[in-house]
């Protein structure tokens, strides 16, 4: 009798291991960055919220500190990161989308004015090479908008117009 208890209470434990085992074993990595706005000003008190995906469900979430640092543990997985400013810097949020987290990730924002847009991003050859001097042309509006490539591959869009 005990040991038919014994082995039921077993069988039952092992069950229970093998449906949360994910969550037993899950990698857990570190999510760092820093948050500046257009003027590369670093912002403290920045929420950085890890969301799931596709949703407004917030899984972790931190602050920056007054050198615009942040840095939050998460478990392996694909995120939707949003970075809201505090609401009398009256600068927009910003979601980066899709970020899969399978090891220690730097992801810096920077955020613009309300109603205005900031992009930059770099461009590489087929071999992974930065490639300088290299136009990078934005229509908004009827408007077009250009950026050149730095040494670092490196171009940048302050201050374009919502739209």
């Amino acid at each position: 009798m005990k040991f038919k208890i014994l082995t039921s209470l077993l069988l039952t434990v092992i069950f229970f291991s093998l449906f949360s085992a994910k969550s037993v074993f899950a990698e857990t990595f570190t999510l760092t960055g820093n948050v500046i706005d257009n003027t590369n000003t670093a912002l403290d008190g920045v929420t950085v919220d890890i969301l799931n995906p596709g949703t407004t469900n917030v899984v972790e979430t931190t602050t920056t500190d007054s050198n615009g640092d942040y840095s939050i543990s998460v478990e392996e997985g694909t995120y939707d990161v949003r970075v809201t400013a505090l609401p009398e810097d009256n600068l927009a949020s910003v979601t980066a989308l899709a970020q899969e987290i399978t090891g220690n990730k730097v992801l810096d924002f920077a955020l613009s004015l309300e109603g205005q847009l900031y992009l930059e991003g770099y461009i590489y050859d087929e071999y992974g090479n930065p490639m300088e001097n290299q136009t990078v042309t934005i229509s908004l509006g009827g408007s077009g908008y250009n950026a050149t490539t730095d040494s670092t591959g490196q171009y940048t869009f302050t201050d374009l117009p919502s739209g």
